[in-house]
This record gives C-alpha cells, structure tokens and sequence, in this order.
C-alpha cells in the first residue's frame, strides 16, 4: 500500500504541468464595430478564434490581475481596420489595415496578433507556478513527465503557423493589384515644342514590379510654312514596366516602348493634303505614387522618348514641313484606382 501511495503521488507529479498549461488565461476581449464592419468578429467569436490558437481558454480575470484587449473595427471605401489597444500592466495599441473585399482575412490577422499579445503578457505570471511544478517533478524521482515548456511547444508551433498563415494571405492580397490610371501633362518634341499629352492605362502590380498598358494622345499642333500650316496629331498605345520601391510611397525607374500614327494635315494651301506614318519610340524615366485613400492613388511620371527614326511631312513641292526631334520628354501627374 505504501508502495501505491508513492506511485499515486508520483504520477500526480508528472500531470501538474500539463494541468497548468491547460488552466484558462485571465484575459478578457472586447469588440466594437461601425455599420460597415458588420460582418468583422463579435467578441465570442474573436475569442474563439484566440482561444483555437492558444489552445486555452479564456476566463474573466480577477480585478487585481485584469488583462483586457479592446478591438475596434471600422471600414472605409475599400478598407478594413482595426484598432487593437492592451490595458494589461504594458498598455498598448496597435493598428491593422486590410484591402480585401471582406472582414475575413483582418479578423485572421487580428486574432493572431492577440495571441501573440496574450501569449507575451501572460507567460512571465505563470512561469512561477511553471517553475514549482517542474521542483517538485524533479524531487520525485525516477518518473519525470514533459516539462511545461515542453507542452507549451506545440503551442507556440501552432501559433506560428497561423501567424505564418494570416500573414501570407495579407500578404498575398497585397502582392498582387489590378489598377487602372489616367494622366495628363505636357510633351515637348513629340510634335511640337509644347502640347498636351492625355493618357489611360490598365496594369498589374506585382509587389513592387508593375506591368501596365495604355493609350496616348498629343492633341494636335501647328507649324507655320510658307503661305500654310502643318497641324500634326499622334496617336499611340505604350507597354511600359517600372520597378518601385516603398509602400504606402513608392518610387523607382521605368522603361516602356510605343507605336502609333503619326497624322499630319496641311491648312492653307492651294489643294489639301494629307499623310499617315507610322511611329515608335522607346522611352525611360521615373515613376513616383503615393496612396491617398483606400484604393486610391495619386501619382507623377517624367519620360524621355526616343523615337526609332525621324518622321517628315511635304507639301507638294515646296519641301519638307515637318520633321520629328530626335527626343522628346514628358512630364504628367496621373490619378489611379486599385480595381482589386
């Protein structure tokens, strides 16, 4: 019998750590939400989202231990927030932002970075208790059980795999922007020595490399000859790719390359007359955006065009009226939508 008293004794040793790795958390979570945010977590389930991670539950805290995490969710046009502030003995706030079409994703992201706030905050006040059970485990003898450290590891295993988890969808919604922009400036060489260049486009960013394709239009432009005048319109598409760097503002080198038609018209003279050519110029130059609200960005390029040949226009017999720089240079500001 005393035999059996001492293996009772012994076992009961080796299952208080993990006894105490499964005691609730004194933690408390409270949620506030806008209209728009409606379909964020309440509390209870933000609270089972956290409690899923840990892998414990929570429990009210005693009034002397209070541990409480307040999140307030919003949603302006195309973004999701949260605002997320501890008054635990470390108060603190921290604030996440999603683009995504839903809560979804920004209620991964939040309940992860609770666990991980929990997790900090609470360990130093059961490391004590931690300690005596891991004494008194080692007093006993020959039958020793997994330390709680040990217990706690597939914890901090799984939690790190849903940080990895959250992080890598916000990441991915983020990798990726279908984006259309419009722009307008000015040009000189193209066809005159200043005309207006108007521009539309449609891209894809891929963190920071973009990739987009547009339509161009210097409005037309005149050059005096003789008795007459040459009026000159271009009118061409352009694949352009850029490299920036920066998030919220970005900078960085582009390089791209254009074809189109070159128009030109002659006014004045005795019998009208008109001529098409074709026209390509590679360009590079630099391209700056910052985001101004939600999805929307605002931004300003500069390129210089170099066109591969020299184009000309005639007027019947009295020689050449128009002929192309060999560069040019562009400066617009442009106004852009992130579609998704």
């Amino acid at each position: 019998m005393k035999r059996l008293c001492c293996a009772g004794s012994l076992a009961l040793c080796s299952f208080a750590p993990a006894l105490s790795a499964a005691a609730p958390l004194g933690a408390t979570i409270r949620v506030a939400r806008d209209e728009r945010a409606a379909d964020c977590p309440d509390a209870p389930e933000l609270t089972e989202k956290v409690e899923r991670i840990l892998q414990r539950a929570l429990s009210a805290p005693a009034p002397s231990d209070a541990l409480e995490v307040e999140v307030d969710f919003t949603n302006a046009p195309g973004e999701y927030s949260a605002n997320v502030r501890s008054l635990g003995a470390k108060p603190g706030e921290r604030h996440l932002t999603d683009h995504g079409k839903s809560c979804a994703a920004l209620g991964e992201a939040v309940s992860v970075a609770i666990a991980l706030l929990l997790d900090k905050e609470l360990a130093p006040r059961n490391s004590g208790d931690n300690d005596e059970t891991g004494a008194g485990t080692a007093r006993a003898g020959t039958n020793t059980a997994p330390s709680a450290s040990n217990q706690a590891t597939p914890n901090k295993k799984n939690r790190d795999r849903a940080a990895q988890s959250s992080s890598s969808d916000e990441d991915h919604a983020r990798a990726f922007e279908f984006r259309a922009a419009v722009e307008g400036g000015s040009a000189a060489g193209l066809i005159s020595a200043a005309t207006p260049l108007l521009s539309e486009e449609l891209g894809l960013r891929a963190r920071g490399f973009v990739a987009s394709a547009g339509f161009n239009a210097a409005l037309p432009g005149s050059r005096d000859f003789r008795e007459g005048s040459v009026r000159t319109t271009l009118l061409f598409g352009d694949a352009r790719a850029c490299y920036l760097w920066g998030a919220r503002f970005s900078l960085g080198p582009c390089a791209g390359f254009a074809l189109g038609r070159l128009h030109g018209t002659g006014v004045g003279y005795p019998s009208a007359s008109e001529q098409d050519l074709t026209w390509s110029a590679a360009s590079a130059g630099a391209l700056a955006e910052v985001t101004v609200w939600g999805r929307v960005f605002f931004g300003a390029s500069a390129l210089v065009w170099l066109p591969t040949h020299r184009s000309s226009f005639s007027v019947q017999n009295l020689g050449t009226a128009w002929q192309s720089s060999t560069f040019a240079g562009s400066v617009a500001l442009r106004l852009g939508f992130r579609i998704w």
